[in-house]
């Protein structure tokens, strides 16, 4: 009887260590594709061009409310899986695009759900910081100042658990000045 106890024991550790090692093996100069599908292991590295994912992608002029004194900013993002994912922040820097004079910071706290092959609207949105208001009544106040031209830098967003970072958004829009400056 322990014969077979044994035999039953190692033949049970067997079925389940053999293909795990064999997988492991296959695996070898690749573990993160292991675990991650191609998609994600590509957005992990920083590589979009061979991902189906692409980074947000701003939609339409960025808005300015002067009564908040906040900035928004709408991006498109596209889920091009077979599952729902959550877009669970995303956040940047707002750069004057003339002289890359930093005017705020705008994110996204709260989550958005994006269904399979849906797209979904994310909107960024932050306040212009005291700085940013005086560099306006120093540099951007004459008659035909009306707008400013902005890029974004150090755009992160997390997707699904992977987080994507552009280093810049060269063109963000053109946002209305606050009306108090001019």
């Amino acid at each position: 009887m322990n014969k077979l106890h044994l035999a039953l024991t190692v033949l049970t550790v067997a079925i389940i260590v053999v293909p795990i090692i064999g997988v492991v093996y296959a695996y070898r100069g690749n573990l993160v594709g292991l675990v991650l599908p191609p998609e994600l292991e590509s957005l992990a590295s920083g590589n979009y061009s061979t991902s189906r994912f692409q980074p947000p992608t701003p939609a339409g002029q960025p808005t300015y409310d002067p009564a908040t004194n906040t900035v928004t900013f709408s991006f498109t993002f596209t889920n091009p899986l077979e599952n729902t994912i959550e877009l669970e922040n995303l956040s940047a820097n707002v750069i004057c695009k003339d002289d890359g004079f930093l005017l705020g910071n705008v994110s996204v706290n709260q989550p958005i759900t994006i269904a399979p092959g849906k797209t979904g609207t994310i909107n960024a949105s932050g306040c212009w910081t005291q700085g940013a208001l005086d560099y306006f009544k120093a540099y951007h106040s004459g008659p035909e100042d009306d707008d400013i031209n902005v890029s974004l830098e150090n755009l992160n967003v997390n997707v699904a658990g992977i987080q994507m970072h552009m280093d810049e958004l060269a063109d963000a829009g053109w946002v209305p000045l606050p009306l108090k400056v001019t």
